[in-house]
């Protein structure tokens, strides 16, 4: 299909899986998974835009987790790139988008909540704090779809693991950052790190399996099979589950039982 047509076609996958106007939605995603799009990038963000209107808002992982957590600590907000695929790093650098600063975990966001759900995300010291805007969607009624990626790369679960106390997503030490914010403007933070590597496995995808049916609307954006969450009963669901099962969200490790 020509790119008109494949735009329109998303944005009606996109509301038959419940995706409304003046909707608020972080979105993980797989290009990949929807197969060829003719405009590539460009024509999905566009769709998304047109199915929430300028009265909802988009928001993108911006996450520099894979560069930006070794020496020598640095941060960017214009110049580091996301690392968790093309259409969150298209959408990070289309002119009409702000990002929050954080140096591993910003958010890339458009439309009319985009600054009050990002400028605050600077006060947090760890991955998804109380400012991130993944802490702040359930509390606006805001949603997360993930668009052909599964259920596995739910950022929003290190948000709960936080929350509730959970013993093993941080390190015990922080790390000094260096934030280039632009126009001169240089901060040093200090930050707890994720410290899963060689110890958890990560084990979002139990998700699915717990949440009611009012929360999870299941279908399909063109070839890719797609998940869209409301955010308030995710994090509901999801801590109350880790406060009778910590663990419930992770794997130990087996090349590291001990």
């Amino acid at each position: 299909m020509n790119q008109n047509d494949c735009i329109r076609q998303i944005s009606e996958d996109l509301r038959r899986l419940g995706l409304r106007e003046g909707d608020v939605v972080f979105t993980h995603s797989s290009m990949r998974a929807l197969g060829p799009v003719d405009g590539g990038c460009e024509a999905v963000i566009r769709s998304m835009k047109e199915t929430v209107s300028e009265e909802g808002t988009l928001l993108f992982p911006a996450f520099t987790f894979d560069v930006c957590t070794k020496p020598p600590y640095y941060f960017s907000y214009r110049e580091s790139r996301c690392c968790v695929g093309a259409l969150p790093e298209f959408f990070r650098t289309q002119p009409d988008t702000i990002r929050s600063v954080h140096p591993s975990h910003s958010v890339s966001a458009w439309g009319k909540r985009a600054e009050e759900l990002t400028r605050n995300h600077i006060l947090d010291s760890t991955p998804v704090g109380p400012n991130s805007p993944l802490a702040l969607l359930p509390k606006i009624g805001g949603k997360v779809l993930m668009l052909g990626c599964g259920m596995g790369p739910n950022t929003s679960m290190h948000g709960v693991e936080e929350l509730a106390g959970a013993p093993y997503p941080l390190a015990k030490e922080t790390v000094e950052y260096t934030l280039d914010l632009g126009d001169g403007d240089i901060r040093k933070v200090r930050h707890y790190q994720h410290h899963f590597r060689g110890l958890w496995i990560q084990r979002y995808d139990r998700l699915e399996a717990v949440l009611p049916a009012q929360y999870l609307s299941r279908g399909k954006v063109l070839n890719a099979d797609c998940f869209l969450i409301d955010a308030a009963g995710m994090w509901e669901t999801a801590s109350r589950i880790m406060k009778e099962k910590p663990y419930y969200l992770v794997d130990r490790d087996p090349a590291n039982p001990a």
